[in-house]
């Protein structure tokens, strides 16, 4: 199954991705160019601050960056993150409302490939971003 399948069957709940559940996030929108999820916090990201933990924010932005990789990949490929630096610029509180994380691609190589990931409140603050450099591997 191609990844542009994938992703069409998760946006439409026919399938099912236990951490996308597990953590909020939400496939809204997706092309070869780029990749769009949400994640709204909640008090299970938490914490003891009240403060989205940078775990749940970096599982994030390395999901749509890996997204946006397979995307690039030939048929019969995927990609799988081999090292990730997250920037963490602002706080994300529990009660700050839905994010949009936003993936593009910087580099498609045959072996490695490296995306770009943004993760925004609605009113355009960026929380974090991330660049994520990519192992193409065969299925």
């Amino acid at each position: 199954m191609s990844a542009e399948a994938k992703l069409a069957g998760i946006k439409r709940g026919e399938i099912e991705v236990a951490l996308y559940g597990l953590l909020g996030l939400r496939v809204v929108d997706f092309s070869s160019r780029a990749v769009t999820f949400s994640l709204t916090p909640s008090s299970s990201h938490a914490n003891p601050y009240g403060k989205v933990a940078g775990g749940v924010i970096a599982t994030a932005l390395d999901t749509a960056a890996a997204w946006v990789g397979d995307l690039q990949c030939p048929d019969g490929a995927f990609c799988t993150t081999i090292d990730i630096k997250v920037n963490f610029l602002r706080p994300l509180a529990v009660t700050d409302g839905e994010v949009e994380i936003v993936a593009t691609p910087i580099h498609s190589g045959s072996r490695i490939m490296v995306s770009e990931a943004k993760m925004a409140r609605r009113n355009g603050k960026l929380v974090a971003v991330a660049v994520a450099t990519l192992a193409v591997l065969q299925a």
